[in-house]
């Protein structure tokens, strides 16, 4: 069940995403994503926990191809894959070319009633990765990458932002949508401060 079956929310088709989520992320990795000796606690995992990373339970698995089975597991039904017509257009771009970027949260929309929202972005350059080609294999690279990918979007979601891009060079992060805070340009400012201490530079 996803996160808001769980709860007994109101669901659509976006919960069938997640479940499609979950299936691929057990076929690619051979285990299950959320794990516990009773019912009590894999419900708790579904609510509370994030999955240990593809990435790190399967290097050899392309870094767009994690990235499609998180947006789909994502416990926020707004950062899922809106339906399943929109996740198989991002499944057949890897098939044709398996270094294509996909975005890694559905594109934000406008409020309810046409409502304008001030939007705040941070924008981040990430250098470093020509380099690490040269010297480092290049599934030791992917690796890095993508936990270099996780920790960017854990401290944009902590911060209530959202990771909208990423890729070898560059992301950028929305703070005001889908949820709206008074003080979003705080929070993008502070979670830039925390990216960069972490040697990513942000613009």
């Amino acid at each position: 069940m996803s996160p808001e079956q769980t709860r007994g929310n109101k669901v659509d088709q976006r919960t069938d995403i997640w479940s499609l989520g979950v299936v691929l992320y057990e076929m690619l990795s051979g285990t299950r994503p959320f794990r516990g000796g009773s019912d009590q606690a894999v419900i708790a995992g579904i609510l509370d926990r994030k999955p240990e990373s593809l990435s790190k339970l399967v290097p050899s698995i392309p870094l767009n191809v994690v990235t499609v089975v998180e947006r789909a597991m994502h416990k926020d039904p707004g950062r899922r894959y809106a339906d399943a017509s929109a996740l198989l257009h991002d499944l057949d771009h890897l098939i044709d070319d398996p270094s294509s970027q996909v975005s890694l949260d559905s594109t934000p929309s406008l409020a309810p009633e046409g409502e304008r929202r001030r939007v705040t972005v941070v924008a981040g350059a990430i250098e470093g990765f020509d380099s690490l080609l040269e010297t480092e294999n290049p599934d030791v690279v992917e690796t890095m990458l993508a936990d270099l990918r996780q920790n960017i979007q854990s401290v944009v979601e902590d911060y209530g932002g959202e990771l909208h891009e990423f890729s070898e060079d560059a992301f950028v992060a929305l703070f005001g949508v889908p949820i709206t805070h008074e003080d979003d340009r705080l929070r993008a400012v502070r979670a830039a401060l925390e990216i960069r201490g972490a040697d990513v530079a942000c613009a």
